[in-house]
């Protein structure tokens, strides 16, 4: 049972650190034009980079929300409310 509950929240974790491509996308679909237009191939560099660091930091962010939640049911806690 408890090997079948910690494989689960490994699943959820995993895809709330993999399941953010979306900066990366956009980097890229943004550093294109601006390439071609430039004739280099420094905004490729810099947008994708830039996707793909803001894409790891959304999932690391959202990994660990996901499991302070996920340890906080596990021992019955309330959840905190940050008005942050």
């Amino acid at each position: 049972m408890a090997a079948q509950g910690s494989k689960t929240i490994g699943r959820v974790l995993s895809l709330n650190a993999l399941g953010t491509w979306v900066f990366s996308v956009a980097g890229a679909l943004l550093a294109i034009p601006v390439g071609i237009k430039r004739k280099s191939l420094a905004p490729l560099v810099f947008f994708g980079t830039t996707g793909t660091m803001l894409d790891i930091i959304m999932g690391i962010s959202a990994c660990e929300r996901e499991h302070e939640t996920l340890t906080n049911e596990a021992f019955g806690r309330s959840t905190k409310i940050c008005s942050c």
